[in-house]
């Protein structure tokens, strides 16, 4: 099965970054690429999200948001508010494609 790329736009402020993933590229678990594309949509969200957003178990979870941060493909933020809850984003890179 070949799967497309996806085509990611930040904007902050005025300024709009694009990024496309080509998943063909990377060998990764099936959770993973769920748990990237749950987040492609979303564009940030805390654990439980990512859990109820692809239904799967919380260790799935723990294993794509793994994976996807030894790809440097995610980053992670700590929420200031509660410093336990953790936020996960599509990581933007400069001069890579991903």
């Amino acid at each position: 099965m070949s799967l497309l790329p996806i085509r990611i736009v930040f904007v902050h402020g005025a300024i709009a970054v694009s990024l496309e993933i080509e998943f063909s590229e990377f060998e990764m678990p099936t959770s993973a690429r769920l748990v990237l594309l749950v987040l492609r949509r979303l564009r940030i969200a805390d654990f439980r999200t990512l859990e109820r957003e692809t239904g799967l178990s919380k260790r799935s979870v723990l294993y794509a948001v793994k994976n996807l941060r030894d790809m440097k493909l995610i980053d992670i933020q700590i929420c200031l508010n509660d410093a336990r809850k953790r936020f996960y984003c599509i990581k933007i890179m400069e001069n890579r494609s991903l």
